[in-house]
């Protein structure tokens, strides 16, 4: 607890001081008083009487301190408000005033309500693909103390990550339009889309068709994820093994006639009547018509091709 032991402010002293004509008067002094203010002025923390209504009006008008934050109390004494009064007023009352702020309580359940909104804001842009569901998961959260004021509370739904588990969402608080604190409030999200999952395991390399998968849905790991429908199932090969019940991702796929990173080509080198033809590995991903990278045997160095065929590759330089 503070207690105002210096002189008062300059003003209130120099009043005192002032050559006008005094009625006097007196005033009392509360046991305590609550401010909802920046400051502390006279007529917060006693009530004057006597005097003229423009003297008291003055009085009552003076600036005693700065208000005590919240959450902590000041002690006013009665001797320093008695030496700064002009002459022909008298104090009565309590010795010492037990000032506190004005302050209100937010509930955490209302910071929850909030932050709940701004999920369920953002949820309601998403593609009827995908799910979700959201719940504050801090039970121990506690309610927080907020200057007295017209309380308003918002949460950027713009913030909130469409990914499946836990998440911050920040909660700002305003008294009469000024931003007084920002608050966390963790949420858990259970976000999931549809998607197609393998119904047996498949090798890489092995052509997939719409038969072997059937609709699931699945948790969103990623933003990305989330769509307007699940990819659109064609015939085609896969890069690279799938396990049961994997979901099917886009990248996973490539055209049946494409060739992939390790597949085995015919390279065919002519040269006038001559056509030699060689074995070797795509370096990278093609389709026909692509220029091409290929590996013959264990050389490192590679030769270029166009891809002509389903494993064919012509070269377009000499060995």
């Amino acid at each position: 607890m503070r207690t105002l032991t210096r002189r008062l402010p300059g003003a209130l002293a120099l009043a005192a001081c002032a050559a006008h004509a005094a009625v006097g008067g007196s005033l009392t002094l509360h046991a305590s008083a609550v401010v909802d203010g920046e400051v502390i002025r006279l007529g917060d923390v006693a009530d004057l009487s006597g005097g003229t209504a423009e003297e008291r009006a003055r009085l009552a008008g003076w600036v005693l301190a700065e208000s005590p934050r919240l959450g902590q109390s000041m002690r006013v004494v009665r001797r320093r408000v008695a030496s700064a009064l002009p002459p022909g007023w008298a104090v009565a009352g309590a010795a010492d005033v037990i000032v506190t702020r004005a302050a209100q309580q937010v509930s955490a359940a209302s910071l929850c309500a909030e932050a709940l909104k701004a999920v369920r804001t953002r949820v309601a842009d998403l593609a009827g693909s995908t799910n979700a569901e959201a719940t504050c998961r801090d039970k121990a959260a506690r309610d927080v103390a907020l200057p007295d004021g017209t309380l308003a509370l918002d949460a950027d739904a713009n913030l909130v990550r469409v990914v499946d588990g836990p998440q911050s969402v920040s909660v700002r608080a305003s008294v009469d339009g000024r931003v007084v604190g920002q608050y966390p409030v963790s949420v858990l999200l259970a976000a999931t889309t549809r998607r197609w999952c393998a119904k047996a395991a498949m090798p890489a390399n092995s052509l997939a068709t719409p038969e072997a998968f059937e609709a699931c849905r699945q948790p969103v790991r990623h933003e990305s994820e989330v769509g307007d429908a699940p990819i659109v199932l064609t015939r085609g090969r896969l890069r690279h093994a799938i396990r049961a019940g994997q979901a099917l991702a886009a990248s996973d796929l490539v055209e049946p006639n494409a060739v992939l990173a390790g597949d085995s080509v015919t390279v065919h080198y002519r040269a006038g009547s001559f056509d030699l033809a060689a074995r070797g590995t795509l370096v990278h991903d093609a389709r026909l018509g692509e220029s091409v990278r290929v590996r013959l045997g264990q050389a490192r160095e590679t030769v270029s091709g166009r891809l002509v065929a389903d494993g064919v590759v012509d070269m377009e330089e000499s060995l």
